[in-house]
């Protein structure tokens, strides 16, 4: 790492990066790199930046999906600096954001969301050099900077002394490529089980049908119809509204995932897949005994028909004209099951993606 400050355009600000011990979170010991030094206006300067020497082999993190930075800032707004080109006075792939005083952080940094920037101006989609290539990574940069881009001011900047610590930089979350790649090296495993790596987590959450319909009121007019805990919603502290907001949190995780949305959940013994249902859209109703959900759940880990996609299950209706008796495995159950996640911030309409209670 060298420092690459104002002075090349005439400013006096200063800074330095050094190896240091620092508390963590929970009060034990770590090796961080503390960016610090003093950032000046004068001569029209206003930022300081250290930055990596152009690296022989470029590091790949085309498996991924984003960065996580872990530091402890001053409540600036800093900005992380990504280059594919070994030209020093190449586009730089920008991320900028704040930290809170004093507090540790972890901030994620999906690739899409880095912002192709060369010499102070974004570039257009248009241009060919604007695409972030992750294999083709050969340098990195952190700053902080009285500007942001394209002439406007960072609003979470002070003139004069800052420290940011950093314990990590990583790439984290796993990309379709790599999903693909796993798959065709484990293909030949003697069982669907044998074939998943602990490299690849998973997350099963178990979330509740039903949790969308309070913010859906004109596609559920008759009150009478609505689950219990739709019904309470308010009195229950706005629940369901927040069991929407914790998965919309694990779909933004960018780890591989199954949210499942059981209707009631009784007490019952287990029926098997042959008395099931699932459905997409959170339109359904019904019970689920909690030994199917626990079956259903464990075997979510072992299969990749349901990753990254949500889903309802119930008991078929005793009433109910569906037979399926000869459906014995999950496979076979969700077979017709093919919405994934990946599109709801473009296909929702009735909340905001990613969803928070206001």
């Amino acid at each position: 790492w060298g420092v690459v400050d104002d002075v090349v355009m005439g400013g006096v600000s200063e800074s330095r990066i050094e190896m240091k011990t620092s508390k963590a979170a929970d009060g034990s010991e770590v090796v961080v790199g503390q960016f610090q030094g003093f950032v000046s206006e004068a001569n029209r300067g206003g930022f300081a930046s250290v930055r990596t020497a152009p690296f022989d082999d470029p590091l790949d993190v085309s498996d991924h999906t984003q960065f996580r930075l872990q530091v402890k800032g001053d409540g600036q707004r800093y900005k992380l600096i990504v280059r594919c080109n070994k030209k020093w006075d190449s586009v730089g792939f920008c991320y900028s954001f704040d930290t809170v005083k004093d507090q540790w952080i972890d901030v994620l940094i999906p690739f899409e969301k880095l912002r192709p920037v060369f010499r102070a101006k974004t570039l257009p989609d248009s241009d060919p050099n604007a695409k972030f290539e992750p294999s083709e990574i050969f340098a990195l940069q952190m700053m902080l900077s009285k500007f942001e881009y394209d002439g406007a001011l960072n609003p979470n900047f002070t003139p004069g002394p800052f420290t940011l610590e950093i314990a990590s930089l990583s790439a984290v979350g796993i990309s379709p490529r790599a999903v693909v790649q796993h798959r065709r090296r484990n293909k030949t495993s003697s069982s669907a089980r044998d074939s998943v790596q602990p490299e690849f987590p998973r997350i099963i959450h178990i979330g509740s049908a039903g949790c969308t319909r309070v913010l859906r009121p004109s596609e559920f007019p008759d009150e009478s119809k609505l689950p219990p805990a739709v019904k309470m919603n308010a009195m229950l502290g706005r629940i369901m509204e927040w069991k929407l907001s914790g998965e919309d949190s694990v779909r933004e995780s960018a780890l591989d995932h199954v949210i499942i949305r059981p209707c009631a959940l009784t007490e019952e013994p287990l029926k098997g897949y042959s008395a099931l249902r699932v459905g997409q859209g959170d339109t359904m109703t019904g019970k689920l005994s909690r030994e199917d959900l626990a079956t259903l759940a464990v075997d979510c880990v072992f299969s990749d028909s349901l990753v990254n996609k949500t889903i309802e299950v119930s008991e078929i209706p005793e009433d109910g004209q569906q037979s399926q008796t000869a459906v014995k495995s999950l496979d076979e159950l969700v077979k017709s099951i093919s919405e994934t996640d990946s599109n709801l911030s473009k296909t929702r309409t009735f909340a905001e993606y990613p969803y928070i209670p206001k």
